[in-house]
């Protein structure tokens, strides 16, 4: 079994949903920290057997690192995800740092205290059971500061993942309004409109990600999926190509060498 796989299904067909995509970019940024997808695909063996309620290891039990080691939060404890030993509980200060990179110059208290509610909101909202006080958290963000895009997406993801499309959408695009150097909002918004079926309207959102982060693998892969299924294989096969440089080892690294086959495995 691999580290991520559609849980979903249109017709015969197996399909990725959203959180499967959250799961296979969690994936790709510990595999970008040098962990090995070895190190992963035990890990997520181990939790598989051990947490069999977890639909998706990967984000459910919230995988990311703490130097060279892999670790994993899940009801409020940090654990090894390969043996489940518990780990001393400290806490890592390294956000404080990005509150400084990230906050506009000289920010108001309100803007500070906007991005207080953010990162307590991103504390929160890869653990299912907290992700309700999550919500709360990015919604108090936006009322003290409206144009917090990063807190508008994730808030928007929430929401995706939820189920509630129409404030999703709402939120990825008030976050491009609000941001337009922010690649993630361009990118989930094209997302949702591939689901929809609008991959007209998804196409420009894509390349507008791509534009703003070229080595973003997974746009590269979405993008070739749209422009196969409006009937540009030709201009899609540069993006599968380019995925696969970029990901060569990745969860659709098989569908993207499928469609340059010819075969699109339907």
């Amino acid at each position: 079994m691999g580290i991520v796989a559609p849980s979903a299904r249109v017709g015969r067909r197996r399909a990725y949903t959203f959180a499967d995509v959250l799961a296979a970019r969690t994936t790709r940024r510990l595999v970008d920290a040098g962990v090995s997808l070895r190190v992963i695909r035990r890990a997520v063996d181990s939790l598989r057997s051990t947490e069999p309620g977890m639909a998706q290891p990967v984000t459910d039990a919230r995988l990311g690192t703490e130097g060279n080691q892999l670790i994993a939060r899940h009801d409020g404890v940090r654990f090894d995800p390969v043996t489940g030993q518990r780990l001393l509980d400290f806490e890592v200060d390294a956000l404080r740092e990005d509150v400084v990179r990230t906050l506009r110059p000289q920010p108001s208290k309100r803007q500070r205290d906007a991005y207080a509610h953010y990162l307590e909101g991103l504390r929160l909202d890869e653990e299912e059971t907290t992700r309700g006080r999550a919500e709360e958290s990015y919604r108090k963000a936006i009322d003290l500061d409206p144009r917090l895009a990063t807190a508008l997406t994730n808030l928007g993801n929430l929401r995706l993942v939820a189920g509630d499309r129409a404030e999703a959408e709402s939120m990825y695009r008030r976050a491009l309004a609000a941001d337009p150097s922010q690649a993630e909002a361009p990118y989930n918004l094209a997302y949702l409109l591939v689901e929809r079926g609008s991959h007209h309207e998804a196409v420009p959102l894509f390349e507008r990600a791509l534009s703003l982060k070229p080595d973003f693998a997974e746009a590269h892969f979405n993008l070739a999926m749209a422009l196969t299924e409006l009937g540009r294989k030709e201009r899609a096969r540069g993006h599968w190509k380019r995925y696969l440089a970029l990901d060569p080892a990745g969860a659709w690294a098989g569908v993207a060498r499928q469609h340059l086959k010819g075969d699109p495995g339907e």
